[in-house]
């Protein structure tokens, strides 16, 4: 079928048809162009569990615990840039351990006194109304920060440390078999916490099956 151009009415749509045309094509490939996600692949699963924040996740076969460990970078000080399983770098003991990288230049005396207000460490499993304490202990960190805050030496930006919990791979499996859920980071305190309901001590020393060391703290009195 042939054309006629010298319609004025049929060379104006000919004309609007091909311009509209060549709008959409230009908008589709800039589009493309400026989209940062078009060619990314798909978040990996530590990124997408729950929508917890990566440092947060602990290592299998913690990984569906929740922890509160990430309240250390609200100050804007510092970030947690890794945790795993493995042993600390002052004593090489078996720990669970995180990386922290200074984002703000920071005295070690205010952050011994940062870290302070999370070294009380709690392990528990939760079930309806009851709250069962399985483990406790102390958040340690790197020896050169308790021994910056004497000399009042400061952590310059990008510096890195670490933060470890002591936790053997037994202690580790055992947990997981008691189904721990929780792990919460606070002050120190001098009056244990205990878990709610009535047999809770009972179970902690004896139906949990954890050593008697393991479940109780061994500095019973220490000061904050």
């Amino acid at each position: 079928m042939l054309f006629r151009f010298d319609n004025p009415a049929i060379c104006l749509l000919m004309l609007l048809i091909g311009s509209t045309a060549v709008v959409l094509s230009g908008a589709a490939e800039a589009q493309t162009f400026n989209d940062p996600t078009a060619n990314q692949p798909f978040a990996t699963a530590p990124q997408q569990a729950a929508g917890r924040p990566a440092a947060a996740i602990l290592p299998a076969p913690l990984e569906k615990v929740v922890c509160n460990v990430t309240g250390l970078e609200q100050s804007g000080h510092l970030l947690l840039t890794d945790v795993r399983l493995g042993r600390s770098e002052d004593f090489g003991d078996e720990a669970l351990i995180w990386t922290v990288k200074v984002q703000q230049a920071i005295s070690c005396r205010h952050l011994t006194i940062l870290l302070r207000q999370f070294s009380d460490v709690r392990f528990y499993y939760n079930e309806e109304d009851t709250q069962k304490e399985l483990y406790s202990t102390d958040l340690l960190y790197a020896s050169r920060v308790a021994e910056g805050a004497v000399h009042g030496q400061i952590l310059g930006q990008d510096e890195e440390f670490q933060i470890w919990v002591l936790l053997s791979m037994r202690h580790v499996d055992m947990l997981a078999r008691l189904k721990v859920d929780t792990v919460v980071f606070h002050k120190p305190q001098t009056v244990r916490v205990r878990p709610l309901g009535a047999s809770a001590t009972r179970w902690n020393a004896a139906e949990s099956g954890l050593p008697r060391w393991f479940s109780k703290r061994q500095e019973p009195h220490r000061m904050p």
